[in-house]
């Protein structure tokens, strides 16, 4: 979830930028693949477990989920024809 001018801005924290916490960088995010650096940290909020699971189902529509082991987008088919597990 966003605030201000990032409503429908989705990004994935990864860690943030400076010792006062005003500003972090994202593994990716749903307005620009090159840019997931300079985020400001007041214009969002952490997402519910609602939103979470939205977004989650949302992926999973595109055939995609996420691996919080590698920080990267994976495809669901390309995972099960690897014989792996896509569930937890």
């Amino acid at each position: 979830m966003s605030l201000g001018d990032f409503a429908n801005t989705i990004v994935i924290f990864k860690e943030y930028e400076d010792n006062e916490f005003k500003s972090f960088s994202s593994h990716c995010n749903n307005e620009t693949k090159n840019n997931n650096s300079g985020w400001s940290a007041s214009r969002f909020d952490y997402a519910t477990e609602y939103e979470e699971q939205v977004l989650l189902g949302k992926l999973r529509e595109r055939g995609l989920c996420w691996n919080s082991e590698t920080k990267n987008w994976i495809s669901l088919e390309d995972e099960l024809r690897r014989g792996r597990s896509i569930y937890p």
